[in-house]
């Protein structure tokens, strides 16, 4: 916990940059900053082409984001630049070691910090190192703090040439937690071997998590089916998702829902024919339904999990004329056991 914080408060104190084709982050509703204003920034590139940020900490290193480096990539820093078309390239240094930390782990992000140390030191002309802050140093909320960067400067926008810069403000732990959430790395994922791409017949998957989820006011597991049964036509259920809001759309920022009606299952299958399983699939539909980007959320009935997001009309979210379809969490009840025997007695 201790490293965490620290690191929050190394980022959130110094201005820098972390832009690659991995995570996409740039300065947004920023403003160009005054050439030179910051001698301690550079450029990290891969073949002559920006992909992350960084800032000298002394003559000869330089602190970054550990995952800025992918693998055994060769990469170069640029030095005392504000517009990376005009740099020199006696400006641009070798890096002779990286040292990422230790415990660095990519997914999700935990110690995302590393230290370069390059070939040669630096000239003291338009360019400067930056202090780090003292150790037990930490920022009150609120603080106003700037970060800088030749990042993107909108959603999936490309790299800038002249170095952009914007206010921040820093927020209190519990915010910055429920903003954010909490992040689990997978540990294994077990899609059910039957599993067909192009019919989307048995589109389940099961994950493990690295480590146990612990229950709280915000995090919490359903009930699923303990028996092979069929839903009810005209049950009243509900489908959540951070999907899109409609065709032409882009996915929902906060979790929205809907309620739906099952619908018969031979009903169904007059609907979608050969492409529907009256024994692995259940369909709902009324007023609303689920879109891109929702897929493999709960439908919920009665507060109990009973199909996955599968399936809907293509292209036709805001007004299908066929009823979404999901596949059918009580028909997978014997494989969902094997795959986590240890789990069974939970399930039943």
């Amino acid at each position: 916990m201790t490293i965490i914080i620290s690191l929050l408060l190394l980022a959130s104190l110094l201005p820098h940059l972390t832009f690659t084709a991995r995570v996409n982050v740039g300065i947004v509703n920023g403003r160009e900053a005054k050439p030179h204003s910051r001698p301690y920034m550079v450029s990290l590139q891969k073949n002559r082409e920006h992909i992350c940020g960084g800032f000298l900490i002394s003559d000869q290193l330089v602190l970054t984001a550990a995952h800025c480096r992918n693998g055994k990539e060769i990469l170069t820093v640029v030095v005392g630049a504000h517009d990376l078309r005009n740099s020199k390239s006696s400006d641009r240094i070798d890096v002779l070691s990286y040292k990422p930390h230790p415990d660095y782990i990519f997914n999700p992000y935990r110690n995302d910090i590393m230290l370069l140390k390059l070939q040669e030191k630096v000239e003291l002309n338009n360019v400067k190192w930056i202090s780090l802050p003292k150790k037990g140093e930490d920022m009150g909320t609120n603080t106003v703090c700037s970060v800088a960067g030749w990042g993107g400067q909108t959603i999936n926008g490309l790299p800038t040439n002249r170095l952009m810069e914007a206010n921040v403000y820093i927020m209190n732990n519990k915010e910055c937690s429920n903003r954010w959430g909490t992040r689990v790395a997978v540990k294994f994922y077990h899609i059910h071997p039957a599993f067909e791409s192009e019919s989307l017949l048995n589109d389940i998957m099961l994950l493990q998590l690295h480590i146990k989820v612990k229950k709280s006011k915000k995090v919490n597991w359903i009930s699923i089916p303990k028996k092979d049964k069929d839903i009810k036509a005209n049950a009243k259920c509900s489908v959540a998702g951070w999907g899109k809001k409609n065709t032409s759309g882009t996915a929902s920022a906060k979790l929205m829902e809907v309620d739906v009606t099952i619908i018969d299952k031979k009903a169904c299958q007059k609907y979608w024919r050969k492409t529907y399983s009256t024994s692995r699939m259940v369909c709902a539909g009324g007023r609303g339904g689920f879109c891109q980007g929702d897929s493999g959320g709960p439908l919920v009935c009665n507060k109990v999990a009973v199909g996955v997001v599968s399936f809907n009309e293509k292209n036709n979210c805001d007004s299908p004329t066929l009823p979404n379809v999901y596949t059918r969490i009580s028909t997978f009840l014997p494989w969902i056991r094997c795959i986590f025997g240890g789990v069974k007695q939970e399930l039943d």
